[in-house]
């Protein structure tokens, strides 16, 4: 649904990522369903036992045939500032993957 919903809106720059996920879910299969979306991804290892590490996201990223950059931070904080300092005017920032992701990012915005 995210991935129909973000092809229908038009971004003339490019699309950031920050993404991190659970072990135990699909992380091939979300980010294959996102990689002609995504032009840029910044992952990090999320503040549960359960996360995958950000090397772990990494490889499911090669794993599912994406070319994009993509670049492991120590955690979400880190990731979204780095994709924010990374973003042109016309660029769109993504934060997803999963609520813990989100969490940490909505806790401490700036």
């Amino acid at each position: 649904t995210l991935a129909a919903t973000l092809r229908r809106q038009f971004v003339s720059g490019t699309t950031h990522a920050v993404f991190g996920m659970l072990r135990d879910k699909d992380i091939v299969g979300v980010v294959q369903a996102m990689r002609e979306i995504v032009d840029r991804w910044h992952v990090a290892t999320l503040h549960t036992a359960r996360s995958a590490t950000a090397d772990e996201v990494l490889a499911a990223i090669a794993a599912a045939g994406v070319n994009a950059p993509a670049q492991a931070y120590p955690d979400m904080r880190a990731a979204y500032a780095a994709a924010r300092a990374a973003m042109g005017k016309d660029d769109r920032l993504l934060v997803f993957g999963s609520f813990y992701a989100v969490g940490d990012i909505l806790a401490h915005p700036e």
